[in-house]
């Protein structure tokens, strides 16, 4: 609730002080240097991209049509010129009196200011929804209770356009990011040749940055054997979808799989940022624990983890360095969860593609989604 009421706060304000760049992030445009019909026509070329990838899937808006997070309306008039009755509703009250002044087609344009909760409209009342670069921005359960609102207005077997971040492309900077602390929570201490297991294990982002979210930065795991490894890449387990902020820390579950050979071994945890580097190779520490693999398992407290330090590698330090972008605060949500969601409460992805909307910085795409029932 308290996220609902600090994004409305700061979505009234940017509608008061910088609306156009508030909807669209040019760093050349902020500070009011947007150009009205330029911003506007960007609505029209959205609108028109839309509609050629229903007509691929031979399909249209139709009707009554919902765009959800409409700020100035630059989407809402884009829809009305196409024949369709448009009805904008956005969580900022500066927002919506814009959208009101600027509408093009009042016939067939409505605006309305909402509180961030409920929709304010009766249950399938809607012949479709369109939303693009907004849910991007709210928070992850505000962003949940979102899309089950858009799916209850729109009728069984109206169509949702959806646009949402997937993860950010650089999660940190590297190295300065790649600076953690692993703790082992519980984990076995004996398993059987090829047995699947799970650690518990706590990881603490040393750094000074923030974590974002992505399915590249992972807790992963090494299997040693008389101090060489003999399995390099095993687990993996992700962050929070919030990232992990510089200081915090997180319990996770990695799962393992068992070395096939009987024998003593080492269990080493890290973090791995995928096709770049594992956290060890710029000084990280590791933690190490012994795991003995028997033809049967024996029930044994586990051994007390060893902290491994390291020196970054020549290699390791050459990594090309990225940083944070500045800008309005993003939020992903993974493509897979984003499906279970939606075809948990009665809808069917009809198609899923990667678009370029969500910035350079960030991975994104737009689904076509159909209420079933």
């Amino acid at each position: 609730m308290n996220d609902v009421r600090g994004l409305q706060a700061t979505w009234d304000n940017l509608g008061k002080q910088d609306p156009y760049w508030a909807v669209l992030s040019d760093p050349d445009r902020r500070h009011n240097r947007w150009d009205h019909d330029e911003f506007m026509a960007t609505g029209h070329r959205h609108v028109q991209h839309v509609a050629g990838r229903l007509a691929e899937l031979d399909l249209k808006f139709t009707g009554r049509v919902l765009d959800f997070g409409c700020g100035l309306g630059r989407l809402s008039n884009a829809l009305a010129e196409t024949g369709l009755d448009v009805v904008g509703v956005d969580i900022a009250p500066s927002m919506v009196e814009q959208a009101r002044t600027m509408a093009r087609f009042p016939e067939r344009t409505e605006f309305v200011a909402y509180d961030g909760r409920a929709l304010p409209f009766e249950d399938a009342s809607f012949d479709g929804a369109l939303s693009l670069i907004v849910l991007q921005h709210i928070p992850p359960l505000p962003k949940v209770a979102s899309l089950l609102e858009l799916v209850r207005v729109v009728r069984p077997g109206g169509l949702l356009v959806l646009q949402l971040p997937s993860h950010r492309k650089n999660p940190m900077p590297v190295p300065a990011g790649c600076r953690a602390a692993v703790e082992v929570v519980a984990a076995p201490a004996s398993l059987t040749p090829g047995q699947q297991s799970a650690v518990r294990v706590q990881v603490t982002n040393l750094s000074e940055h923030h974590w974002h979210f992505s399915p590249f930065l992972q807790l992963g795991n090494h299997w040693l054997r008389e101090g060489a490894v003999v399995i390099g890449d095993d687990g993996r387990a992700q962050l929070p979808l919030s990232g992990l902020a510089a200081g915090a820390s997180a319990t996770l579950v990695l799962e393992i799989n068992a070395p096939v050979e009987p024998g003593r071994y080492e269990l080493e945890l890290d973090m791995v940022l995928e096709g770049v580097t594992w956290f060890q190779g710029v000084g990280s520490a590791t933690t190490r624990i012994p795991v003995e693999i028997t033809p049967h398992s024996v029930a044994a407290p586990v051994a007390e983890p060893v902290v491994v330090a390291t020196e970054p590698s020549a290699e390791a330090e050459e990594a090309p360095v990225t940083e944070d972008a500045g800008g309005i605060e993003m939020f992903p949500l993974p493509p897979a969860l984003f499906r279970s969601l939606l075809e948990h409460v009665g809808c069917r992805v009809l198609h899923l593609v990667e678009d370029e909307l969500g910035g350079p910085e960030w991975g994104s795409y737009t689904a076509v989604v159909q209420r079933l029932y």
